[in-house]
C-alpha cells in the first residue's frame, strides 16, 4: 500500500478531516481549529501531517510546540523543563490500521524534526507505549491524565 504525506493545506477535506478527530479528543473545538490555522500560517512549528491513499485523507499526526505536561515524575523525581516539539493526534481511520501508516507518520515527524534542527522529539500516550518503544522511544517518565496516567517519551533524533 503507497501512502503519501503532505502538510496540512487548504483543502476543505484535509480541514474537515482533522477537525473530526479533533473534536472527538480535545472536546474544545475552538482549540482544535486554533491549532490548525497555526499550522497554515507557519512553516515549522505547528504542523499537522495528512497521510493520503488515493488522494483521501486516512490518517494524520501533529507536531506543535506546545508543552502541556511541564513536567514529568520519573523514579520520584520531578523533571522540570520546557521542551519541544511535541507528537501527538496520532490517528488512523481503522481499516488503514496495521498496515505501517502510524509508523509512517511518526517517521515523517522524526525526519520533519530533524531537518529543523531538534535534538528531541517527545510524546506522551495514554494507550500505546509498546507502540513507541518499538520505534525506539525512551519513556521518561509520567504524567497523571484525565482519568488514569500518561507516559511520557523522547527519542533523540541526531
Amino acid at each position: 500500500m503507497e501512502i503519501e504525506i503532505k502538510r496540512l493545506n487548504n483543502s476543505g477535506a484535509e480541514q474537515n478531516f482533522v477537525l473530526q478527530y479533533l473534536k472527538e479528543h480535545w472536546k474544545d473545538t475552538s482549540r482544535a481549529k486554533k491549532a490548525m490555522e497555526e499550522s497554515l500560517k507557519n512553516e515549522v512549528l505547528p504542523s499537522f501531517f495528512i497521510a493520503h491513499y488515493d488522494g483521501d485523507p486516512i490518517g494524520m499526526i501533529f507536531l506543535t510546540d506546545e508543552d502541556d505536561i511541564g513536567f514529568a515524575e520519573r523514579d520520584g523525581a520531578m523533571l522540570e523543563e520546557k521542551v519541544k516539539p511535541w507528537m501527538m493526534c496520532l490517528y488512523v481511520k481503522p481499516e488503514f490500521r496495521q498496515k505501517g501508516v502510524g509508523t509512517d507518520l511518526v517517521k515523517y515527524c522524526e525526519n520533519f524534526s530533524k531537518i529543523n534542527n531538534f535534538e528531541y522529539l517527545y510524546l506522551d500516550s495514554a494507550k500505546k507505549g509498546d507502540f513507541y518503544r518499538k520505534m525506539s522511544y525512551e519513556y521518561i517518565g509520567n504524567q497523571p491524565w484525565e482519568d488514569g496516567i500518561t507516559e511520557i517519551f523522547r527519542k533523540k533524533l541526531n
